[in-house]
């Protein structure tokens, strides 16, 4: 489809028939085949007939083990003069058993009301990795991490260490299954899981199209967008259901729809106006393969003869831009990856279209990020040490899930993204050269951090519906003048709901500060409310 949309405008094919090829390792996959005579892929249980399913990770060999269930709680590494696991060990050894770990901390998935070196800290010490690298010590069987609902599990870390692999290493798998821990609680029960995975070689496609027959004297800027996305669920990176159809609306056909957009619009206008672009300036349009797998379309892009970074004046990069809002604002990254003529071609271009399309009480306002690193393509342009533009108009409930559908577009917003990249594109035209700079890094996020917290300390993360327990509220915080207490159950804000913590996720993921919420809560069966604000998560 997108090879027909510029063949019929006679856009010029970077690759031939716009098509560049390319094989990558996917990491490993689950196998059926059985092992031993057993079912691959499953736990059974010794004194039922419960079985269930589980997602092999790339450690150890494919194999099956038989061993009591112990519960490891959180399995963390040690950290401020803190063994858990070690205690444990000493009250029933794990030596040859089969540890369950819950996801992430007693913190959750972020530590927020912290500096910012206990933050990253603890970051690194809830990952699956650390966790892993930890138990090895104690030589466990197997390990079984539980994924619930909500959590992204670092298939990029994992395919980073598969080359280390033995037999002498303890099996690890995820389960979804979070009644492990109730069954690990009952004395003595054995199970058998059986593992079996293998490698996956994969072939991606890029599609790139320019606005004129490419030269080596050009310069040459860069407008790409990722086309794949999860399918029926890529195991690893979806947070909802497999087997279901995943539209990926916003992720990323948003971004696709905007590319396509604007090599049909610009190929118009400069087939109209010579010199609508400097002669000595081409724009190359393209589409990503692979990137939810790890950025392969667009780094064997870059690694290939197509590309020469001595053209290239910048890159710029739409995924997610189908949700523009002024509850959010327009994400612009990559502002220091050059000097200060590139925030100025972007915000006179912002003023010049975004500007004049909404009213100031709707007008999504920019929100500027320094670095040029990240999840999406356009860090393997950075990495090459070319100036990079990152739009993204925030994260959402609907992330990785079955239901990021075309009706939550904002069709608006796509059409003045569209034209503010085409005017972000001709303003850099017109006043190249940028001069590329290596840009203070943020600390590294992923795609379901947020910008705004409540200001509470979570009381509990179990998956039930009725409400969040609050373990304690952050001083100073506007929550902190409604009453809200320890002990306290927050049952509503705004118009969401909050059965459990991932309610809460939900509903930060398109809230911001300087707005004011309705909370509602319980205590002691009886029902409060107030009205509260929300703190900046740099707070």
């Amino acid at each position: 489809y997108i090879v027909g949309q510029y063949r019929q405008v006679q856009l010029v094919p970077v690759f031939p028939d716009y098509q560049m090829q390319f094989n990558f390792d996917a990491g490993l996959e689950p196998k059926s085949k059985k092992v031993n005579n057993e079912t691959a892929n499953q736990i059974s249980f010794e004194n039922t007939k419960l079985k269930v399913e589980i997602v092999p990770l790339p450690f150890g060999k494919p194999s099956t083990v038989t061993g009591e269930l112990i519960d490891g709680q959180f399995c963390l590494p040690p950290h401020k003069g803190k063994d858990e696991l070690a205690e444990i060990n000493k009250l029933t050894s794990i030596v040859d058993k089969i540890i369950v770990c819950e996801r992430y901390g007693p913190y959750g998935k972020a530590l927020q009301d912290s500096n910012s070196e206990d933050r990253r800290h603890y970051q690194s010490i809830i990952s699956f990795v650390s966790k892993y690298e930890n138990l090895k010590r104690f030589k466990p069987k197997a390990i079984i991490f539980l994924k619930g609902d909500g959590s992204l599990i670092e298939t990029n870390q994992f395919r980073q260490i598969t080359e280390d692999k033995t037999d002498s290493q303890p099996l690890a798998v995820f389960s979804s299954n979070n009644d492990f821990i109730k069954l690990v609680k009952l004395k003595k029960q054995i199970v058998k899981l059986t593992v079996n995975f293998g490698p996956v070689e994969m072939t991606g496609i890029n599609i790139g199209a320019a606005l004129k027959p490419i030269q080596p004297n050009q310069k040459i800027i860069y407008v790409g967008a990722h086309y794949d996305h999860l399918g029926y669920g890529l195991a690893g990176s979806s947070m909802g259901p497999t087997g279901q159809i995943y539209n990926g609306a916003d992720d990323n056909a948003s971004g696709t729809a905007l590319i396509i957009e604007l090599a049909v619009a610009m190929k118009s206008k400069l087939d109209s106006d010579p010199t609508y672009l400097p002669k000595d300036t081409n724009v190359v349009f393209l589409n990503f393969d692979a990137e939810e797998r790890g950025l392969f379309g667009s780094s064997r892009f870059v690694d290939s003869s197509y590309f020469n970074s001595s053209q290239a004046i910048a890159m710029i990069n739409a995924d997610m831009v189908g949700r523009l809002r002024k509850s959010r604002g327009l994400f612009i990254q990559g502002t220091d990856t050059a000097d200060e003529s590139l925030k100025t071609a972007i915000e006179k271009s912002y003023t010049n279209t975004i500007g004049k399309i909404y009213s100031v009480e709707e007008r999504p306002d920019i929100r500027f990020m320094a670095g040029g690193f990240g999840p999406s393509d356009h860090a393997s342009f950075y990495r090459k040490k070319v100036p990079v533009v990152f739009l993204f108009t925030g994260s959402h409930k609907e992330y990785h899930r079955p239901e990021d559908d075309s009706y939550l577009i904002s069709y608006k917003g796509l059409y003045s993204l569209t034209l503010l990249t085409e005017q972000i594109v001709r303003r850099i035209s017109f006043n190249q050269p940028l001069k590329f700079k290596l840009a203070k890094e943020e600390p590294k996020r992923n795609d379901f951090d947020f910008d705004v917290r409540l200001g509470i300390i979570p009381g509990s993360y179990e998956e039930g519906n009725d409400g969040l327990l609050v373990g304690g509220v952050v001083d100073g915080a506007p929550v902190a003048k409604t009453g809200v207490k320890d002990g306290d159950i927050i049952i509503q804000i705004g118009d969401q709901t909050i059965g459990n913590i991932h309610d809460l996720m939900s509903f930060l993921s398109d809230a911001r500060t300087g707005v004011k919420y309705k909370i509602f809560w319980r205590r002691n069966g009886q029902q409060f409310q107030s009205i509260t604000e929300l703190m900046s998560s740099s707070d």
